[in-house]
């Protein structure tokens, strides 16, 4: 590589593979090891290993450690069941007391797919987490939407679409 920076500063990587997912390693890696533990990080950094626990484990052992995609995605599953609030609702953070309406439908979704490949989920888990989403929408929340400095537009909230979709 041709270029006017400090030669020891530079590096380079080429990936061959078959995979058009191959492109994708750098980001998987960085997905599969996020360190945080609130409910839309815990399900990102398992969803793409329900589907492509090969190439995270062939991208993981490529830097020196072990990853058994299997056994996270059940970890995952069994610590979202565990942040179930009454309302059926996840909260945002474990042992937390307010609900995230959509890190709900997210994790919700994943668990549909999670139990359509084969993993253990509680069936009382997704219904309770799918009557909380029909209770959110019959609620008929809305937020302002600001454009223009000084126009206002109520919208329906972001979450809306997503519920009507994992509940289709």
């Amino acid at each position: 590589l041709k270029n006017n920076l400090i030669p020891t500063s530079m590096r380079g990587k080429v990936v061959v593979g078959r995979s058009p997912l191959t492109q994708f390693s750098k980001s998987l890696d960085e997905l599969v090891r996020y360190p945080y533990g609130c409910v839309e990080q815990t399900t990102s950094a398992v969803f793409p290993q329900l589907y492509y626990a090969d190439l995270v484990k062939s991208i993981s052992s490529e830097r020196g450690y072990d990853v058994n995609a299997a056994y996270n995605v059940q970890q995952a599953i069994n610590k979202l069941q565990s942040m179930q609030v009454g309302n059926g609702a996840l909260t945002y953070w474990p042992g937390g007391d307010y609900e995230s309406w959509w890190g709900s439908v997210y994790a919700c979704h994943f668990l549909i797919e999670a139990r359509k490949a084969g993993y253990e989920v509680n069936s009382g888990t997704i219904d309770r987490l799918l009557d909380y989403m029909k209770y959110k929408l019959v609620k008929k929340e809305v937020e302002t939407y600001w454009y223009n400095g000084s126009l206002r537009k109520d919208i329906a909230p972001r979450e809306v679409p997503y519920s009507l979709y994992v509940l289709a």
